[in-house]
C-alpha cells in the first residue's frame, strides 16, 4: 500500500496506514451495488461513516473506471440540496467510445425548445381527435421537469 501522508506529521502518518484506497474503493462501490435505488454521496457518507471528502474521491475514482455512473435521478441530502443518485453499471458507456464524444447534457434552452415542438405535435394529434399515450405524457413530464433544474 502506497498511501501519500505529510513528511513529518505523525498524525498524517498514522491516517494514511489506517487508510487503504482500495478497500475504500471497494467498500464504495458496495454501497453503490447493493442498493437497489441508487446512493448519493451523502447517503455513501451516512452509511460507511466516511468523510465527505473520502467518499466523494472514492466514488470519482469508480466513476472514472467506469464501474458507477450517475443515474439521472437527484435525491435530497441531510442538507437538503439536491444531488446526484448514483448507480453501478456502464449502460451509457459504449466500449472503445471516447468520452469527448458522448452528446452532451442539453442546454435548459434546448429543453424549452424540445419541450414546445412536443406541445405542437399533442396540439396537430388533439385537432386530429388522437390524445397524447401515456409514454409521451412521461416524456414530457421528464424534460419538463429536467428544463427546471437545470
Amino acid at each position: 500500500m502506497d498511501v501519500p501522508f505529510v513528511r513529518g506529521s505523525d498524525t498524517s502518518e498514522a491516517a494514511a496506514i489506517r487508510l487503504d484506497p482500495e478497500s475504500l474503493e471497494a467498500a464504495v462501490f458496495a454501497a453503490i451495488a447493493r442498493s437497489s435505488n441508487g446512493c448519493t454521496d451523502d447517503e455513501i457518507e451516512v452509511m460507511l461513516q466516511l468523510s465527505h471528502q473520502t467518499t466523494s474521491a472514492r466514488r470519482r475514482t469508480l466513476v472514472l473506471k467506469h464501474r458507477v455512473r450517475d443515474s439521472g435521478l437527484r435525491r435530497q441530502t441531510r442538507s437538503g440540496r439536491q444531488a446526484v443518485v448514483w448507480v453501478a453499471g456502464t449502460s451509457d458507456v459504449i466500449e472503445g467510445a471516447s468520452l469527448d464524444k458522448r452528446p452532451k447534457r442539453p442546454e435548459p434552452v434546448e429543453l424549452r425548445q424540445c419541450l414546445r415542438e412536443i406541445s405542437e405535435l399533442v396540439d396537430l394529434g388533439k385537432q386530429q381527435g388522437r390524445q397524447p399515450s401515456e409514454a409521451l405524457r412521461r416524456v414530457w413530464a421528464w424534460l419538463a421537469y429536467v428544463a427546471r433544474e437545470g
